[in-house]
């Protein structure tokens, strides 16, 4: 499972997937970073507060869930 997440070059040292892809984009296709603009940091906000009600939403559905099979 780890040949998911990591990979390793010719000279065995292990990268993680994401920072072997950031750079292949960079240098092959000349991919800017935004990670310090105000819009990726306004997005970055939006997708935790996003994260945060979908696993409230989550709880409350299992909630039911269980409340439903008790009742059966």
């Amino acid at each position: 499972m780890s040949k998911l997440y990591v990979r390793e070059d010719s000279k065995g040292f292990k990268q993680k997937v994401t920072e072997y892809l950031g750079k292949y984009l960079k240098n092959e296709f000349g991919l800017l970073d935004h990670r310090d603009e105000a819009l990726y940091k306004t997005w970055k906000r939006t997708t935790k507060e996003y994260t945060r009600k979908e696993q409230e939403i989550l709880k409350q559905m299992q909630a039911i869930i269980g409340k439903e099979k008790m009742k059966s």
